[in-house]
Parts: structure tokens; C-alpha cells; sequence
């Protein structure tokens, strides 16, 4: 069992917040949890999808499950180069990195609080999509002036259209954040560039890539479609469950 201190997001949502993530072979103790209670307002527990026990432990102990997490991966040899759609792709879709701050700031403008509609942050009525957005946009900033994550910026021909965030370990790639714009007018379909832009613009990202991995919730269909139709394998199943702690 890890359990990470996220004083950070202080800042974000207000409380003082704590992430539990459990391994397949740990032993469920309730008091294990109650002990929380102390210090943390907003307690964040991740589960093996196989322990149903550690799933009926927590709700009966007062936490709510939320979403179901992806963690999925895709090898550059076997991304689907050849499929029409990622093809057409190609022909119109490019990006650009984010170095000044004249484009953090159009990427900091252009995440809405309906970008991550589906959000656990945004979803949750203790919160709600302005502290959602606010912290995405924080995040983004965070990393803009620390330069631990790679941002850019995408195209499909002269509109700007999306953001997306990586990080590099290695040869592998792992995506951490990326939306659509509001504006993209009559361009359809876009969600796919979060599993594909990295792919067909590798080159342009300036690193040596053989995988990429990323992180996906269920309760975002689409995006869960998008990443089945490019042939991403699943590799973990984890249960996400929330408690908040009322301190009036």
C-alpha cells in the first residue's frame, strides 16, 4: 500500500487530500482507513480491479466508488499507420511546442470548465467543473514554468484545435493530459488525436519514442473508443473510491 501526501492540492481544491494506492497483495484493514479521517479531508483509494474484497471494505467504511482507471500502452510498431482515418489524420494534423508565455496563456484561456466534462474532479458535487478546469489550468501552468512536462499545442491545418501535456522516460512516452478546444467549429472527430498526435508527430516532438503510455477513466466513453479503435492494450484495471470528511 503507498499513500501520497498530495499537499499540492491545497491549492486546487482546498483540502487537504491524501491517494491510497493498493497492491493486489495487501490486506484490507478498516482502521487502516479510519485513520485518515485525521488529517484528510479528501481521501483518494485506488484498488486493484480484482479485490472485490478492498471494494465492499471501503463503501462499508463511508467511500463512494467514482470511476474505473486504464492504464493502457500502444508500441510505435504497432500503431495502425495504415488505417484510413489515421491517415487522414496525417495529411492535416500537426503541432507546435508551447514556449512562450504569450501560448501558455492561449492554453490556459482555452481550458473550460467543459473540456473534462467527465472528470471525477468536475463530476463530484463537492467540487464542480470551475475547480476541475481551475485545476488543470494549474497544472498546466505548474509545468510551463517548471519545465518538468512537455507541452504542446495542435493543428488540423490552420486551426488550432487542442493541447496536449507528456512526460518522457526513456523511449516511452507517457500522456498526461490533453483536451479539444471549444472552437473548432464544423471539424469532427477530433478526439482521436490524444491516442494518435503523439504518433504521426513524433518527429516533431523531438524525442526517440517506442511506446507510448497513458492513463484513461470509464467514464469517458469516448475517449475509452478512440483508444479500442487504435488497438491500445490494457495493461492495469484499477477502482477509484472518494471520501470527503465535513469539518463544520
Amino acid at each position: 500500500m503507498k499513500i501520497k501526501d498530495c499537499y499540492w492540492e491545497k491549492a486546487n481544491l482546498g483540502s487537504d487530500v491524501v491517494e491510497v494506492e493498493m497492491d493486489a497483495e495487501d490486506v484490507f484493514r478498516p482502521e487502516d482507513f479510519l485513520a485518515l479521517d485525521e488529517k484528510y479531508d479528501y481521501q483518494v483509494i485506488k484498488v486493484p480491479n480484482k479485490r472485490v474484497d478492498i471494494n465492499l471494505g471501503l463503501s462499508a467504511i463511508g467511500y463512494s466508488f467514482i470511476e474505473s482507471l486504464l492504464s493502457i500502452s500502444m508500441r510505435v510498431k504497432d500503431f495502425p499507420y495504415d488505417s484510413k482515418v489515421v491517415k487522414y489524420l496525417s495529411k492535416h494534423y500537426h503541432i507546435k511546442h508551447v514556449e512562450t508565455e504569450e501560448q501558455l496563456q492561449h492554453v490556459l484561456d482555452s481550458i473550460e470548465p467543459n473540456m473534462f466534462a467527465t472528470d471525477r474532479i468536475t463530476l463530484d458535487p463537492h467540487y464542480g467543473p470551475e475547480v476541475g478546469c481551475n485545476r488543470y489550468r494549474n497544472w498546466v501552468r505548474t509545468s510551463f514554468y517548471e519545465g518538468k512536462n512537455y507541452i504542446t499545442e495542435s493543428y488540423f491545418d490552420d486551426d488550432c484545435i487542442g493541447f496536449g501535456m507528456v512526460s518522457f522516460e526513456g523511449k516511452t512516452m507517457h500522456g498526461l493530459l490533453g483536451g479539444v478546444y471549444s472552437n473548432t467549429g464544423d471539424i469532427t472527430g477530433l478526439g482521436i488525436m490524444n491516442g494518435a498526435g503523439a504518433f504521426i508527430e513524433q518527429r516533431a516532438l523531438g524525442f526517440e519514442m517506442d511506446m507510448e503510455r497513458t492513463v484513461i477513466s470509464t467514464n469517458n466513453m469516448p475517449v475509452v473508443q478512440v483508444y479500442n479503435y487504435l488497438g491500445y492494450k490494457v495493461d492495469r484495471i484499477q477502482n477509484v473510491f472518494i471520501k470527503h470528511i465535513d469539518r463544520k
